[in-house]
């Protein structure tokens, strides 16, 4: 993030939690930049509002959603710490389950008149390529950076294809390595999978 956003950029938090890479961002983009915060959990992002009024940012909207691949509702289950909650649809794991609402990146951008983002970090457990799919138009028409933490064989596979689509390429965080074939996934050294980043092809 340090290397990557700059004063003036907007910058999306996807799995906003409480707020630790959130105000990280509202300080690398200034003033002049602007920072979407996706929470979909009510007491968490309640947190998540405390700890940005302590630290004076009044450049961030918190937007109290989980990014999907459709706008709507759906399940959501608690995990057994505050960061481990994800959508049911991507994992049955045992978990206390409410009703959160949903909205895709391209509703978000294109209905609802928010800024597109320059820079999208995502971690939310196993739902990066249903986000993903929910701003197709977006990825196609303003080519933001992407910073995912991938969780599973599946979504290694499912991530890769829609970066091939939209032609990206992807380097790993740890070292910068090229990650030289998106058809494959955890456990190929070649293939996606970790925490990687993301960016269009010129």
């Amino acid at each position: 993030m340090v290397e990557h956003l700059r004063p003036g950029f907007v910058a999306y938090d996807v799995g906003g939690n409480y707020g630790i890479h959130t105000l990280l961002m509202a300080r690398l983009v200034k003033e002049d930049g602007h920072v979407y915060a996706f929470e979909p959990l009510p007491e968490i992002m309640s947190e998540l509002q405390n700890n940005l009024s302590l630290n004076g940012f009044t450049n961030v909207t918190c937007v109290q959603a989980a990014a999907d691949e459709q706008s709507g509702k759906t399940s959501f289950i608690q995990g057994h710490h505050g960061g481990a909650g994800h959508l049911a649809a991507v994992n049955d794991a045992p978990g206390e389950q409410l009703t959160v609402e949903t909205i895709t990146f391209d509703e978000f951008i294109f209905e609802e008149n928010n800024s597109p983002p320059n820079f999208i970090k995502m971690d939310i457990e196993g739902a990066e390529s249903k986000a993903l799919s929910g701003g197709e138009r977006m990825l196609q028409q303003y080519r933001p950076i992407l910073l995912i933490d991938l969780h599973t064989p599946e979504q290694d596979s499912a991530v890769g294809q829609i970066l091939l689509e939209h032609g990206y390429e992807a380097r790993r965080t740890e070292d910068g390595r090229r990650v030289k074939d998106l058809n494959k996934a955890w456990p190929h050294p070649d293939g996606l999978w970790g925490q990687i980043i993301a960016f269009p092809k010129a």
